[in-house]
């Protein structure tokens, strides 16, 4: 499941380490707050350690947690499109997450976020 949202913490024990590597904006400036498996995910409880920056971690629970999620085994792949520190983001990473979940594996297609896009209204 991709998770378009702030960063994921990783270790948390609702996942069980089912994680695959994900993404995050090419023109980050910092944004993770946290430090970068090499693969472009989340990987530190650092993020989570803001206002919003444990946002993206519920989603994920909600989504492929353990005790509570809906796909229990699911793996989770991280697609930061929000700042974690900040809690703000641009189009350009929103759409750009969403370009790479698509384009990243045929065999995954199911698509979770919990944020809307930057500038975004409800109607």
């Amino acid at each position: 499941i991709y998770v378009l949202d702030t960063g994921i913490y990783t270790d948390h024990t609702d996942f069980g380490g089912r994680f695959s590597p994900g993404w995050f904006p090419p023109d980050n400036w910092g944004i993770l707050n946290g430090q970068n498996d090499g693969y472009g995910s989340v990987t530190s409880a650092s993020c989570n350690n803001y206002a919003g920056g444990d946002h993206g971690t519920h989603v994920a629970s909600t989504a492929a947690g353990t005790k509570y999620g809906a796909a229990k085994k699911a793996t989770v792949i991280p697609v930061q499109v929000v700042s974690c520190r900040q809690n703000w983001g641009t189009y350009s990473w929103f759409y750009g997450g969403i370009d790479w979940a698509i384009s990243h594996d045929a065999a995954y297609r199911a698509t979770l976020t919990g944020s809307e896009p930057p500038g975004a209204s409800r109607a």
